[in-house]
């Protein structure tokens, strides 16, 4: 093109080249057709596999939210009520009512502590029956003091003090 050639020459060589190129021109052609057909094919098998893992992904929640709150339901049979349970029984306790005790069963940390605490209670409810038995006690050599003692304030003399060795 350059060399100044003739027009006729110039025509000839456009048109070999355009017989050279054609046939690649197709293979192009049909070469793009195929990709294309392939990636269609591709995008819907990547749409059939994202359904499932979508579906999947939906259930392991869902199993794992169920899986949290039994495990809530649980700790809350085991560990939550018991406390609560004893947390009842000293205000009740607090309140005067010694004969209330804690009705736990099993062999965890908390039952240990509920027997403890009944074993406790029934300890403080035998110490105050000794000591309001020794209250009644010293209270009735008080009085009997008390009413030997009235009958030397009155002068009667001939009455004698009894001592005992309690």
């Amino acid at each position: 093109i350059q060399q100044a050639t003739s027009s006729y020459t110039l025509s000839a060589d456009i048109d070999q080249a355009n017989l050279e190129y054609l046939p690649l021109k197709g293979n192009l052609d049909n070469l793009v057709g195929q990709t294309e057909s392939i990636s269609h094919i591709v995008v819907q098998l990547n749409t059939f596999k994202v359904y499932p893992i979508f579906f999947w992904t939906i259930a392991a929640f869902f199993f794992s939210t169920l899986v949290v709150f039994a495990i809530s339901y649980v700790i809350n049979l085991t560990i939550t009520r018991p406390l609560r349970q004893l947390v009842q029984l000293t205000k009740r306790n607090a309140q005067g009512e010694t004969n209330a005790r804690a009705t736990l069963m099993g062999h965890d940390e908390t039952y240990m502590v509920a027997t403890s605490m009944n074993i406790m209670l029934d300890s403080i409810v035998n110490l105050m029956k000794n000591i309001q038995q020794q209250h009644n006690s010293l209270e009735a050599h008080v009085q009997k003091l008390i009413s030997e003692v009235k009958g030397l304030g009155s002068g009667d003399l001939r009455s004698r003090a009894e001592v005992t060795s309690d």
